[in-house]
Parts: structure tokens; sequence; C-alpha cells
């Protein structure tokens, strides 16, 4: 179920900050690849006592919120239709294609100097996917297997405020565009025939870091049906 979706996270952020970072395929602007924009955000919020602000987004099924730092990007017709989308594994591109996916990128100037260097920058993904009826020991059962190429892996059953989550950690070093990769996900099934995959990646010497960034996306995360 929830092989491929990290991939495509992945290869995605390379892909929109190497062209923001002036490399071939950007446009006009040097901003984002063509077909590629930027979503707007419902509100933003500070925490209590003048913390970092958090944008917040509304999806089919869902809303989350995401450091004012980040971008939510949106893809049109032409953009999912070209090269955004070259070599992607078969189950990432129909998830994308499919209208079901969210997706953000860490846009600080730190994250483009990653990207210009040859390292992965921190990427966000929520992918909904639908499949047989499952129940909840089946979905666990099923999706506790190691990915194809997991280095370090771990994995163990957690309690998200939308629901219980099977939490997956692991490095990668056959990650998109020979880029290595850690990885957090969080498999969640709200309904039996709906599953929800909560994908963050980063490069492996920024993950210590970057990890309670990622872990307060997920728990900033709401199942709305």
């Amino acid at each position: 179920m929830v092989r491929g979706i990290a991939a495509l996270s992945g290869a995605l952020t390379l892909t929109i900050l190497i062209a923001a970072c002036g490399g071939s395929g950007s446009n006009e602007s040097k901003g984002l690849p063509s077909g590629v924009s930027t979503l707007a955000a419902e509100e933003t919020t500070t925490a209590p006592g003048g913390g970092d602000a958090w944008k917040r987004y509304e999806g089919k099924n869902f809303t989350v919120e995401i450091p004012e730092s980040w971008t939510a990007v949106g893809f049109d017709e032409d953009a999912l239709a070209g090269e955004v989308l070259d070599g992607m594994p078969a189950e990432a591109r129909e998830a994308l294609q499919g209208g079901d996916f969210f997706y953000a990128l860490d846009g600080s100037e730190e994250a483009r100097k990653q990207v210009a260097e040859g390292e992965l920058a921190g990427s966000f993904s929520i992918a909904q996917v639908t499949q047989p009826a499952v129940s909840w020991e089946s979905f666990v059962e099923v999706n506790s297997t190691p990915p194809d190429g997991a280095e370090n892996y771990q994995v163990s059953v957690v309690t998200l405020p939308a629901g219980q989550a099977l939490l997956r950690t692991y490095n990668r070093t056959g990650a998109p565009l020979n880029q290595p990769a850690s990885t957090i996900q969080y498999a969640l099934l709200p309904e039996p025939e709906l599953a929800i995959v909560l994908t963050m990646e980063t490069a492996p010497n920024r993950f210590g870091q970057e990890r309670n960034v990622f872990e307060e996306m997920a728990q900033r995360f709401r199942y709305t049906p």
C-alpha cells in the first residue's frame, strides 16, 4: 500500500527545488517548474507567546499545518503529463494523478543551498489510497515489512490526534535520483477502505534537527471526512 509514496516525495523535492535554484527546467521567473504553482493557505497562526508561525491548509478529507517557511505546491494537467513525473514508480504516479495528494517542501534559503550542493531537502506529503476493506490488524501486518532498500528500519504503532498510525522510520541510499534519504512515514486507516500516508523525507545529515518539525506536522494533521 505505501510502496512508492516516499520515492514520489523525494523525487518531487529535487525536481522542484533544482528548478527554483535556477537549474535546467526552471520557468522564466526561475521559481517553480512550468505547471507547478504555490497553494494559498487558509490561515496563518502563531503559537502562544510568539512562537513560529504555521500555515493551515484544507484538502479532501483533511486539514494540516506546515511551518511558514515551507511551501505547499499544486500541479496542473500539463505538469502531471510532463517531466515532473518522469521516472516515478507506478503507484506514486497514480496517487499524484488521482488528485488525492498534498505536497509541501522546505522553501528556506538553507534548503535551496542543500539542493544546490546535491543534497535532498525536506519534503512532506499526504497520500490517500483507496483499497479493499481491511482490518487495522491486517493493515499493520501487511505494511510492517521494510520497503526495498531500507536500512535501519524501525516500525511501531503510535497514536496521533487523527487516530492510530503505523510509524515507519528508515534510511535509504537508493532514493530517487540517487540521493541518500531518511524517511518518517505515518500510515493511518481512518476507514476500512481508505489509507492515508504521511511521508517526510530529508537528507540523513539533517534528520536529527528536522525530525521534530516532521513529527509536529503529523500532530497537526486532522482527518475531516
